[in-house]
């Protein structure tokens, strides 16, 4: 059974804050968005702002998946899906963000979804997910839910080079 019980929390140093968050909750489904705007607030405002309706379209799409599990993956994956192509093809008029500012700003996220004793998380960049349990006996344990996506891993600099090929000012170091 998982706990009622959430947090959030924020690093002191990062003001003004270009953090957002969004409570998720239509039909069954429950969960949160947390998205770390990188060089601005506007695309993580975007994001918890359009996160919600998104979620629900796509959720609709797939009532006749086999499994919740399976539902919410898809409905994450093609949510995350739409919601890049928004931010790189619709977000520069609404937010007034000049071509050279969307290209040196952006947004982490991590959306965690919920229905009973099912959770499915999906993220990008450096956002991460920890489950912390305790145990019958008292222990606290821990479990990352997902995985780092950023150029400080051989899979994502292998992506990035193949994705854009000769495009010697995409990896920046870090």
């Amino acid at each position: 059974m998982l706990s009622k019980t959430t947090g959030l929390d924020s690093y002191a140093a990062n003001f003004p804050c270009e953090d957002r968050e969004a409570l998720i909750g239509f039909e069954e489904v429950r969960g949160g968005a947390i998205f770390d705007g990188h060089g601005g607030w506007k695309i993580s405002d975007f994001l918890s702002r359009y996160i919600h309706p998104t979620l629900l379209k796509h959720y609709s799409s797939y009532r006749n998946e086999a499994t919740v599990s399976q539902r919410l993956t898809k409905t994450l994956e093609a949510s995350f899906d739409e919601l890049e192509t928004m931010v790189t093809q619709k977000l520069k008029p609404p937010y007034q963000v000049a071509p050279d500012e969307l290209a040196y700003s952006g947004s982490c996220g991590i959306v965690a979804l919920v229905i009973d004793d099912t959770l499915v998380v999906a993220n990008t960049g450096d956002s991460q997910a920890v489950l912390v349990s305790t145990e019958k006996n008292g222990s606290v344990t821990s479990e990352n839910l997902c995985a780092i996506h950023n150029t400080t891993t051989e899979e994502e600099i292998a992506d990035l080079n193949e994705r854009f090929s000769g495009d010697e000012s995409i990896l920046v170091p870090n």
